[in-house]
């Protein structure tokens, strides 16, 4: 993990420093994505936040979206997705050492992806209903962003990290938004930056 950790540092660091944006049209010729809209709703999904290098416990309410906008103190959102059979805790030291070499710029967001971690048990949250796809899993991502009120230019994710499924699902969060081609303070916009973790 401790070179996934220094690789994915490496090229953060890089495209914070030079603001390289993913060009949309790249992942429009791709023909592994589809547009189809699930017919199920999304639902939000269980996270915790990380800044400074300090998980952060007692996330404001959901409907607080001042106080999670305050929780972040302006700070750019990173979200962190993890692979299969995993949950959100298994990204906590990339997330960390990112936060900490940035500590006045970036927060990071660890999610559980559906049917994964506390998404799947949390009493607290609605249960996630089938068809269990890619394709709503980037809904969830979506509709959570929403609920957390990390919406329009100032305040929506400005990279995704995804490692192994979590990296396919970076990737279908980063198509659907493209292809959504919205450009309001309601709506949530494409990352900036997009980065899949593997094995060496």
């Amino acid at each position: 993990m401790l070179s996934q950790s220094n690789c994915l540092l490496k090229y953060l660091s890089a495209g914070i420093r030079n603001r390289k944006k993913i060009s949309p049209s790249t992942l429009s010729r791709c023909r592994l994505f589809s547009n189809t809209i699930p017919l199920q709703s999304s639902t939000f999904l269980h996270h915790e936040w990380i800044i400074d290098g300090k998980v952060i416990p007692g996330t404001p309410s959901i409907n607080d979206k001042d106080g999670i906008r305050g929780l972040h103190n302006g700070r750019r959102t990173v979200i962190f997705l993890h692979g299969l059979l995993g949950s959100g805790k298994n990204l906590r030291n990339p997330a960390k050492k990112l936060t900490q070499s940035y500590p006045d710029n970036i927060a990071a967001l660890l999610l559980d992806l559906r049917g994964h971690g506390n998404s799947n048990h949390d009493p607290n949250l609605r249960p996630l209903q089938p068809p269990h796809t890619i394709h709503n899993c980037a809904f969830d991502i979506i509709q959570t962003m929403t609920t957390l009120g990390l919406t329009g230019e100032n305040h929506s994710p400005i990279g995704c990290v995804g490692h192994s499924f979590g990296g396919r699902c970076a990737l279908q969060y980063l198509h659907t938004l493209t292809m959504q081609h919205k450009n309001d303070n309601n709506a949530v916009l494409p990352p900036k930056h997009t980065w899949l973790l593997g094995k060496r």
